[in-house]
């Protein structure tokens, strides 16, 4: 692992780290944690209609809460990887907070937020900033951070499952998926 990755995977796990989480902890918990980290800034999470060339969540943030928005066609799992990967964004300072008067950022933002929330009051709809996109650093950071989180969220404490073993991957599904039949001790990903 060369030293950038190394960082990067030492400020994630840090950050995961200060939140002092339980050993089970779901998703709620995991917001009001950040919450508390920023200073008890309120984090709310909302299921939208995001497909097509939008992003697969979002952070929304106005002057005195964010809201997270992923998208309801998508598995529970997957929704909750979301959430953790916009929520890093917030706890890894991606996302500073905003300040009373600050504009949404540029490029398609009016047509999403019009799109997501379109009985949002005009005079609402100037407090809101989102970004769209981040450097791939940050993405990096907060894609890690949520892969740490519903690893550590996970029974067993964030264990590792042991592979699978041969018999426990019927026959059938074997030849759909061309999974060749292990032999020795050879690691695999079935």
């Amino acid at each position: 692992m060369g030293s950038a990755k190394r960082r990067t995977w030492s400020k994630c796990a840090t950050a995961l780290d200060t939140l002092d989480l339980p050993d089970d902890f779901d998703t709620d918990a995991l917001l009001t944690a950040i919450s508390k980290q920023r200073g008890g800034r309120p984090i709310t999470r909302r299921a939208a209609d995001l497909s097509g060339s939008t992003p697969f969540g979002l952070v929304l943030q106005t002057s005195t809460r964010d809201a997270i928005l992923y998208p309801r066609n998508t598995t529970r799992l997957h929704q909750e990887h979301i959430i953790a990967h916009e929520a890093g964004h917030l706890l890894l300072g991606h996302l500073p907070v905003p300040a009373e008067d600050e504009t949404p950022a540029a490029g398609g933002f009016d047509e999403m937020l019009n799109k997501l929330v379109p009985d949002l009051r005009p005079e609402l709809r100037a407090k809101f900033g989102a970004r769209t996109t981040f450097r791939d650093g940050q993405e990096n950071e907060a894609e890690l951070f949520a892969t740490m989180v519903r690893t550590s969220a996970s029974p067993g404490g964030g264990n590792v499952p042991a592979p699978r073993a041969i018999e426990e991957f019927p026959a059938g599904l074997r030849a759909l998926f061309d999974v060749p039949l292990r032999t020795g001790d050879e690691a695999s990903c079935v």
